[in-house]
Parts: C-alpha cells; structure tokens; sequence
C-alpha cells in the first residue's frame, strides 16, 4: 500500500461528473496521508505532475479519475486543484 493511497481514496469518493473540480490544502494532505510532503513539493510544481512512471503519488489521484488541474498548484496558498477526468 502506497502512503499516497489515502489520496485516492478521499477524492475517489468525491462526487461529481467528469470536470468537477476538488481543492485540497497542503495540510489536508498531509493528514490524510499522515506523512509531511516532502520540501520539493512546497516548491516545485513537478512533484505534482500527473505523470504515474515518475511520481508514485501521482499513481493514487490518476488511480481514482483524477488529475491535479493544468496551473492547479498554489504554492502561495498552499493548495492543489484536482479535475476528475
């Protein structure tokens, strides 16, 4: 089980067609992994690439039919957009 699954499991049973949109906070996230994100991830949009062979947290939200919206991460807010794909 992947530290990530949590993820995937909270917006897997978000309602809402293809394009609803779900914003999670960096600490929404880290709570309901209950792990910190990693530096890079407060820094760097790239860790929150929606690419599953480069990023295993990336495997929870694609896994549950979703993906982080383009421009979806607010470093200053400190927030992620996801999109159900």
């Amino acid at each position: 089980m992947s530290t990530y699954n949590p993820i995937g499991s909270y917006l897997a049973a978000q309602p809402g067609p293809p394009g609803t949109t779900c914003t999670i906070t960096f600490k929404q996230f880290q709570q309901l992994t209950g792990v910190p994100l990693p530096r890079s991830a407060f820094q760097h949009s790239a860790w929150w690439g929606n690419n599953p062979q480069r990023h295993v947290q990336a495997q929870a939200w694609l896994g549950a039919g979703w993906r982080v919206a383009p421009r979806g991460v607010d470093f200053v807010k400190q927030q992620v957009l996801f999109e159900k794909v």
